[in-house]
């Protein structure tokens, strides 16, 4: 592994770090200000929301100024909403400061993303993002189970504070990291908003984008229930519930292993399709668990594996290809997927905040739907394929 791979690693998962060491600790945080379930969970909305309206600005302003100055900038903005999160007293300021986190996390991700274009072509795309899709179960799996641990020992705020050191590292080992873009871009706001169009436009890199965005509704619509779904419903304590993403990010890099292995026998179309089966399989047996009464930790665990376990196929290979489509304004297009997939995330999130908190069907509907709408998005594309063939 490079030291520039190690160094994507290390900002990609930042945000995802970011999102849920806290989880374990959402229960505690609203019992200590009083608040609803839904109340807290609005803490992980707005920095959803925030996140994915960063990317629009800071990933075209890096294809101007460069990845390492929009990485620093978001590295600084993500210490001061961290700092606010460690010492809010309320739960409005905790709501406020994890906007800020996310505004400084969205600039980081979409930066770091399009470092990738930036040194690699092809296939050597896919296989970079899969290699660094692979490490990021350890923020899926050490993030939880940090937090878990701390939340159990310390309290709440502690598990901010080992998120502002942590945060406080990386700022510095980017002091060491090279500037990855070397033609820099002489666009204008108006060239700009006209890349944007012209993506939006493209129909084919529309449909495979979804690919990326409808799974990851998933994703952060479990983000969102499951502390409760697990403390409170199923009777979890915080560190158990955060061990249990140990087995999470275990599947996620498992996967992420053989599709990497597999990129060099099958086709992204293929794989693809395969992660699309395991998402219907995953949500099945949610509900099946459900409708036979059989709803205990180890149950839910289960087809939440098979979800994740998708996660790699759908979207490392779906940005893989949507990044192949194109020959320019990487950090553009990159910003733009960001945006609709957080965004999405985030809607999916403020639906959930309204459901409710004890049950399983939600997310196994939520998980049912997806693997649904994404199997359109590939059926859409390969229509698009051969038309454009044809002609």
């Amino acid at each position: 592994m490079t030291f520039q791979t190690f160094s994507l690693i290390l900002l990609i998962s930042l945000g995802y770090l970011a999102t849920d060491v806290y989880l374990p600790s959402m229960p505690a945080i609203s019992e200590q200000f009083s608040a609803s379930n839904s109340t807290v969970q609005l803490t992980m909305f707005f920095y959803m929301l925030s996140f994915a309206m960063t990317p629009l600005l800071f990933g075209p302003l890096s294809d101007q100024i460069g990845r390492k100055r929009v990485i620093l900038a978001g590295l600084y903005v993500l210490l001061f909403g961290t700092a606010g999160c460690f010492i809010s007293p309320s739960i409005s300021w905790l709501i406020f400061f994890r906007f800020v986190q996310g505004i400084g996390g969205g600039a980081i991700i979409i930066s770091a993303r399009a470092m990738i274009p930036d040194i690699m072509t092809g296939v050597d795309i896919a296989k970079q993002v899969t290699q660094i899709t692979m490490f990021m179960p350890l923020a899926l799996a050490l993030g939880p189970f940090i937090g878990g641990y701390l939340q159990e020992n310390f309290g709440w705020r502690s598990v901010f504070l080992f998120l502002f050191v942590y945060e406080l590292g990386i700022l510095f080992k980017m002091r060491f990291v090279d500037e990855s873009l070397k033609i820099f871009s002489e666009q204008k706001i108006s060239h700009v908003m006209k890349s944007y169009k012209e993506l939006i436009l493209y129909k084919r890199f529309v449909a495979v984008s979804m690919g990326m965005i409808f799974p990851s509704i998933g994703l952060f619509a479990y983000l969102a229930v499951s502390s409760f779904l697990f403390q409170d419903f199923l009777g979890l304590s915080p560190f158990d519930y955060g061990f249990l993403s140990i087995f999470i990010g275990a599947s996620v890099m498992f996967s992420s292993y053989i599709n990497r292995k597999l990129l060099s026998y099958c086709s992204l179309d293929s794989l693809l399709w395969a992660g699309v089966c395991v998402m219907v399989v995953s949500g099945a047996l949610l509900m099946f668990f459900h409708l036979v009464n059989l709803v205990t930790p180890v149950t839910v665990l289960l087809p939440v594996l098979l979800y994740f376990s998708c996660l790699p196929l759908c979207i490392s290979n779906s940005v893989s290809k949507a990044m192949t489509l194109i020959d320019r304004s990487y950090g553009a297009a990159g910003a733009l997927i960001t945006t609709v997939q957080f965004f999405a995330g985030s809607m999916g999130i403020l639906v959930f905040t309204m459901g409710k908190q004890d049950s399983v069907v939600p997310l196994a509907v939520c998980f049912l739907l997806m693997s649904f709408l994404t199997g359109i998005a590939f059926r859409i594309d390969r229509a698009l394929n051969n038309e454009s063939s044809s002609e």
